[in-house]
């Protein structure tokens, strides 16, 4: 014990150095008291966040996804994606961030009373934003006419090298 002492005495100090130290992590962690997430702060946060989301969609009802057929659910979901692509591009970032920052601040407190009041409209939000995060990449990856034409004359020439002369008219007989 004594040779793990004195090496910490030889990074940080003089003996009464170190006992200064270690009565200054005490405290720091005595007077903090609490050393999880804050619920109620959590809470906050995402009832904060989510006020903020539906402010963005107060002209389109959504209200089929809490209580629709599952196939009301995904026109809730379309819908919210075409209402989304409607506005500017600052606006459709500042929805995915607001989205992703209620996903986090709601899985801090899901467990309580308000994240489950909340959950389905939570989980609608979470849903709009896959669908746009995953029509996004879909239109990154397409290609034009001229690059899909060249690709598939590249793949025939490849799979019909031959080494002989083939009749065509006598191998359809």
């Amino acid at each position: 014990m004594k040779g793990k002492f004195s090496k910490m005495e030889a990074i940080v100090g003089s003996p009464n150095r170190v006992k200064q130290l270690a009565a200054d992590i005490v405290s720091h962690y005595e007077d903090k008291g609490n050393t999880g997430i804050d619920a109620c702060a959590a809470i906050a946060v995402m009832m904060e966040k989510l006020e903020l989301l539906r402010e963005i969609l107060y002209r389109y009802d959504y209200t089929d996804f809490m209580t629709g057929s599952p196939r009301e659910r995904m026109n809730a979901i379309t819908g919210g994606m075409n209402f989304i692509l409607g506005l500017n591009e600052q606006s459709q970032k500042e929805f995915k961030l607001l989205c992703i920052e209620l996903a986090k601040a709601h899985s801090l407190c899901a467990a309580t009373d308000e994240g489950r009041e909340v959950a389905l409209e939570v989980s609608y939000f979470k849903a709009l934003k896959a669908s746009l995060m995953k029509l996004a990449q879909r239109c990154v990856q397409k290609k034009t006419k001229k690059e899909i034409e060249d690709r598939v004359n590249q793949l025939l020439e490849r799979s019909i090298m031959s080494e002989e002369v083939i009749d065509v008219s006598k191998v359809f007989k």
